[in-house]
């Protein structure tokens, strides 16, 4: 028996499910056509797939190896399908957007906003998770566009287009707040409010700690923004995060900032995407978007005049 598109569809489906019986109802089939399948595949792969986990299935360790090239398969296929139609009706237009929490929250409304107005046939949808998450889905192809940080995947490409400067925060009675900028040693043995692995945030301050020598900095693993941001205020810790995500609490005084020697990191917002995905013609447009500098004059809340030319291509752009 070859591999068909239906085996490969229920095994991912078993492996996100976490069962036989959600996935049957899920597929609309019967339990023993679910196990018959998982069989037949397993036959064809020459190792068993999954495996018993409580009263649960988990994928095997060669479950785990196959499961981004079945998901990958499956989406491929989904998006000829999303090409045909599309080239049947060019008013079915569809974009998949995926985002980092922050980009989604403070980056995403208003391009989204921007691009319609120029391209107003396009349907959006957007999914929102940690870089590693939005990595994933570009890679297996189930989104177009992802809006984060720069590319660390070696099958995906990314163009920058909008300086994204993080900030150190804390509690405004932090009584170094009133000091002159401090020298990162000072904050060793500080409680540091990070992100959870995976997330570009987490990286960006990992990378930190690596320049100050911190060998064993002091973490508490918040997994939101808006989670981190409540625990500054109230003196749980200091964050390093983007700007963006912190501009309203510090113009409000619920957040106030901790001034560095020599700074802090600055780093670029990127529109990413798989290096090998087919372009359709609503991703093709986005890029267009950003290469024109229309993303970044939307999010700085100005327009170049009409007849000028586009912005240069920044300098570390990946065609």
């Amino acid at each position: 028996m070859a591999v068909t598109l239906s085996l490969l569809r229920t095994f991912v489906t078993v492996v996100r499910t976490g069962s036989v019986t959600r996935a049957s109802e899920e597929l609309v089939v019967t339990q023993s056509s679910v196990s018959g399948a998982l069989a037949a595949l397993s036959k064809e792969m020459g190792e068993r797939l999954v495996e018993r986990d409580g009263r649960g299935l988990r994928p095997t360790p060669a479950g785990a190896a196959f499961l981004p090239h079945a998901e990958r398969v499956l989406a491929t296929l989904e998006d000829a399908a999303a090409a045909v139609r599309e080239a049947a009706d060019p008013t079915r237009l569809r974009l998949r957007l995926a985002a980092t929490p922050t980009a989604a929250e403070h980056l995403v409304p208003t391009l989204w906003k921007a691009f319609r107005q120029r391209h107003a046939d396009v349907e959006v949808s957007l999914e929102v998770g940690n870089r590693a998450a939005v990595n994933r889905l570009l890679d297996q192809h189930q989104a177009d566009i992802g809006i984060g940080g720069r590319p660390v995947e070696k099958r995906l490409r990314g163009l920058p287009f909008l300086e994204n400067e993080f900030v150190l925060v804390t509690s405004p009675e932090d009584p170094r707040v009133r000091r002159g900028p401090l020298v990162i040693e000072e904050l060793a043995n500080t409680t540091w409010l990070v992100r959870e692995p995976g997330s570009g945030t987490r990286e960006v301050s990992t990378e930190l700690f690596a320049s100050a020598g911190f060998a064993r900095p002091r973490l508490a693993t918040i997994g939101s923004d808006a989670a981190i941001k409540r625990s500054a205020a109230l003196g749980l810790g200091v964050a390093l995060i983007s700007r963006r995500a912190v501009d309203a609490d510090l113009d409000d005084g619920s957040l106030a900032l901790l001034n560095l020697v020599g700074g802090t990191p600055i780093r670029s917002w990127h529109a990413l995407f798989a290096a090998d995905a087919p372009r359709r013609t609503a991703a093709e447009a986005f890029l267009a978007f950003v290469r024109r500098g229309e993303a970044a004059h939307a999010l700085e809340d100005r327009h170049p005049p009409p007849g000028d030319p586009p912005p240069p291509a920044a300098a570390d752009a990946t065609p």
